[in-house]
């Protein structure tokens, strides 16, 4: 196996694959799962062709072949699917390896980015404030946009 991925990417639509490009640009190996294999293999053999990038298979494949303390970004629809992921997840995890999904509707007239960002201070702050373990990742969506 290549050397062990900085981070992981699980779902390669239009984001993910965008996602993954920039993070490995920047020098950092990436690994990528799709829940379809040939959508994997096909960005395998495009656009992350000769890079930075290590393909997983399974979930299982996927957490194996990152560094400790493992980092894995969900690029994957709400709801159901990220649901369905986790609980694929969760049995390959350890102690010290923590996923957070946070689903928020953002009011009108404010930044989504500096929302978005302040929102995943907070929580990772709290989290290992109240639990002592480090917060790998928290994964904020935005459901949309509120005008009241």
């Amino acid at each position: 196996m290549k050397n062990k991925a900085d981070i992981a990417v699980a779902g390669l639509a239009v984001m993910g694959e965008n996602l993954v490009l920039n993070m490995e640009s920047k020098g950092f190996a990436v690994a990528v799962y799709n829940r379809t294999g040939s959508r994997t293999d096909d960005f395998m053999n495009g656009r992350g062709k000769g890079r930075n990038i290590i393909p997983a298979h399974s979930v299982a494949e996927l957490c194996a072949s990152l560094k400790r303390p493992r980092r894995i970004m969900l690029m994957v629809k709400a709801g159901a699917p990220v649901d369905a992921l986790i609980g694929q997840l969760v049995p390959e995890l350890e102690n010290g390896d923590i996923i957070i999904d946070v689903y928020l509707m953002v009011r009108y007239g404010y930044a989504i980015p500096e929302t978005a960002r302040k929102v995943q201070d907070s929580v990772s702050a709290a989290v290992s404030g109240m639990t002592g373990y480090s917060v790998q990742a928290v994964n904020v969506h935005v459901g949309g946009i509120s005008f009241n």
